[in-house]
């Protein structure tokens, strides 16, 4: 997917489509506001939640990791009307009023509660809902590209790689990747 500075997603190819069974129609009868990557952690009413809470540890971790980026990408952001919209949007979303609070940006996530016991790469424990042979959950590890040459240009492209050899063959079942 592609996301700007907002972190709203600008586009989701069609493995991630195929891979969680929507349609490119699904993800355009979205309302604008919901098409971003922070919402989709946080928003029980949208399609990835369901496949991404099933493991308190692994989304925690995400969600965590998640606002924290978004914290130390704009920094510099934090006054700004748009910024505050989303974050005000933001706070009535289930639990994303407690992770906003209590993530620190100015420290580093290692220090992070829920990265305390994880390893230091992040992992997500994925619930893949169209698989037949192999197991439907799958541990994902997000590659986060930039564009430019700082950490945090935008816009950035998120991809999702199997973090071992189960995920590889779960998502090579779904057509998410070739063999």
């Amino acid at each position: 997917m592609i996301i700007n500075r907002d972190w709203r997603i600008h586009f989701l190819n069609t493995q991630m489509l195929r891979l969680y069974e929507m349609s490119p129609e699904q993800v355009e009868a979205l309302p604008d506001e919901y098409r971003n990557s922070l919402r989709l952690i946080f928003d029980p009413n949208l399609p990835l939640y369901p496949s991404i809470i099933g493991n308190r540890e692994s989304w925690t971790r995400m969600a965590r990791q998640t606002i924290y980026g978004f914290k130390t990408a704009n920094r510099l952001c934090r006054f700004e009307s748009w910024y505050q919209d989303l974050i005000q949007e933001w706070m009535k979303l289930p639990e994303f009023p407690y992770h906003w609070q209590t993530v620190r940006a100015d420290l580093p996530f290692e220090q992070d509660p829920s990265a305390a016991h994880l390893t230091p790469t992040l992992l997500l424990d994925a619930l893949i809902p169209n698989v037949r042979v192999h197991s439907k959950h799958s541990w994902l590890r997000p590659l986060v590209i930039s564009t430019g040459y700082f950490q945090f240009d935008f816009p950035q492209i998120i991809a999702f790689l199997p973090a071992d050899e189960q995920a590889r063959l779960t998502l090579t079942e779904v057509g998410a990747i070739t063999a």
